[in-house]
């Protein structure tokens, strides 16, 4: 195996791995309010705009309804 097909040499590894920790992080912060970091990002989107749509919301936060519909 070449060096650049380890895991450890993968940039989308980097990305996802950085991604989780920042997510773990919030949950610390947000979980006294009984939030979840997607509730947070939700509840972030509608305070920038009113009377969106589910679609719409769902395009500005990259979540298909089936994840975003039990948040709101």
């Amino acid at each position: 195996m070449e060096d650049i097909q380890k895991l450890e040499n993968q940039l989308c590894f980097a990305l996802y791995v950085c991604s989780k920790e920042i997510i773990r992080k919030y949950k610390d912060l947000l979980e006294p309010f009984g939030l979840t970091y997607t509730g947070y990002i939700t509840l972030l989107a509608l305070w920038e705009e009113d009377l969106q749509t589910v679609k719409a919301l769902g395009e500005k936060l990259y979540l298909d309804s089936g994840t975003l519909t039990p948040v709101l």
